[in-house]
């Protein structure tokens, strides 16, 4: 019988040893999980608002040399958009451009909407680029998450509208632009202004068969 206990002992403690490693093991992925969820939580707390997708697959990251146009200096939105019309001649306009842009020259903080514009176009021209020699399989939310030194912030850029502008057709007209005689929707956007005060100025975008068209430079459009 002595023999007996001593064996149900043993066969326990090995028991009991098995759980606590199991536990352990349990701890430390539980560990793992919540630091996973706080990161995925930090990723799709950007652009929530207006629903911007949050990247999810590596995507090459443009050149990391200083851009020659970085410093270009420019008077007013008129000066720059027949810049970048010389600048980056693969990127196509809308037929009316300049109208809504000009009315920000008189607004207090037009040179930093400038700045923000410039570089948002020079990034625009680089993701086109990166389209085109298949450098890219991803978004321009995407694009620029992925760059080791962006121009410009991802939490600027929104792929999508939120779902009460979506679904009034009169609030998306206003983001249809006419090139030439063709009508495209332009919903994507970059914010040239860091707070939401009136105008709350956005540079309004499409991308449509490798192509990048810029359709509105000016005040918020309404939502």
């Amino acid at each position: 019988p002595e023999e007996t206990v001593s064996t149900d002992d043993t066969k326990l403690q090995s028991d009991l040893a098995r759980l606590n490693k199991t536990v352990t093991d349990l701890r430390k992925e539980n560990t793992r999980l919540h630091k996973a969820l706080g990161h995925m939580e930090n990723d799709k707390s950007i652009g929530v608002e207006e629903n911007t997708p949050v990247a999810t697959a590596p995507v090459p990251s443009p050149t990391t040399e200083r851009h020659p146009l970085l410093d270009a200096v420019h008077v007013n939105f008129a000066d720059l958009i027949a810049d970048a019309r010389k600048c980056f001649p693969d990127l196509l306009w809308s037929n009316d451009i300049e109208g809504p842009a000009s009315k920000l020259d008189q607004m207090p903080n037009s040179q930093g909407w400038l700045t923000v514009t410039w570089k948002s176009l020079i990034s625009l021209d680089e993701y086109q680029k990166a389209l085109k020699d298949g450098s890219s399989a991803g978004n321009f939310y995407e694009f620029v998450s992925r760059h080791d030194h962006p121009l410009i912030a991802k939490k600027r850029i929104s792929m999508r509208e939120s779902d009460t502008t979506r679904f009034s057709s009169a609030l998306m007209d206003e983001r249809r632009f006419r090139f030439g005689t063709t009508v495209i929707e332009a919903e994507p956007h970059i914010r040239l202004s860091s707070g939401s005060a009136s105008p709350a100025p956005r540079l309004h975008f499409a991308i449509e068969n490798g192509e990048v068209y810029i359709g509105y430079i000016g005040a918020h459009l309404r939502t």
